[in-house]
């Protein structure tokens, strides 16, 4: 495969699966098997919509068109404060909007991107980290606690996407690796204190 090719081919899963849209792949599963009834399934899936993926992605878009982020892959770590402020304010306005309203679970989940917000905003004054990687580990780690083992497939996405953006150069290996590591451990260690609290 040429190294045209494979350049195309990463773009089409780093655009495919950015984080807003792996965390709205993972509340539409959480919506359908773990919430008790359908109006807490719509509920989550709606508020995600709203607040996980439409706003924060039009923010973006509105950021590039104003040239206040140089690409879509917001390659400059300083760029990446201003929406990672904005996704702060968004994953809490939604989590309590969603609180009491859907499972320990799912809101266990949506917490984590709060924390993992707050953690990212802070590193990213320092290093730059994958969001990218944790954006796709972190819903992988909400599966493995709600499924088990057998959400181990679905680590071959955790792999084209960690793949994805070291062949178009927005990060090192230990970005991607430390992006990865961190939506893993932190998301499945916060849904399991947080599930076994209450």
């Amino acid at each position: 495969m040429s190294s045209k090719v494979s350049g195309k081919i990463a773009r089409v899963f780093s655009t495919m699966f950015i984080p807003p849209v792996n965390l709205l792949i993972a509340s539409v599963i959480l919506g359908i098997y773990v919430e008790n009834d359908i109006s807490a399934s719509l509920r989550l899936i709606i508020v995600t919509l709203i607040f996980g993926v439409i706003i924060p992605i039009s923010v973006f878009i509105y950021l590039l068109k104003k040239k206040k982020v140089v690409n879509q892959d917001a390659v400059i770590k300083e760029e990446r404060t201003v929406p990672y402020l904005i996704g702060l304010i968004l994953y809490s306005t939604g989590f309590l909007i969603l609180y009491g309203s859907i499972t320990i679970i799912s809101l266990s989940f949506w917490f984590s991107y709060i924390v993992n917000m707050l953690i990212i905003l802070l590193i990213n004054k320092y290093w730059k980290i994958s969001a990218h990687a944790l954006g796709i580990a972190g819903p992988f780690a909400a599966m493995l606690f709600v499924f088990g083992l057998n959400a181990v497939p679905f680590v071959l996405l955790v792999i084209i996407v960690g793949w994805s953006r070291l062949k178009l150069q927005c990060h090192t290996p230990m970005q991607v690796l430390a992006g990865t590591v961190l939506g893993l451990f932190s998301v499945y260690g916060q849904m399991l204190i947080i599930n076994n609290m209450f």
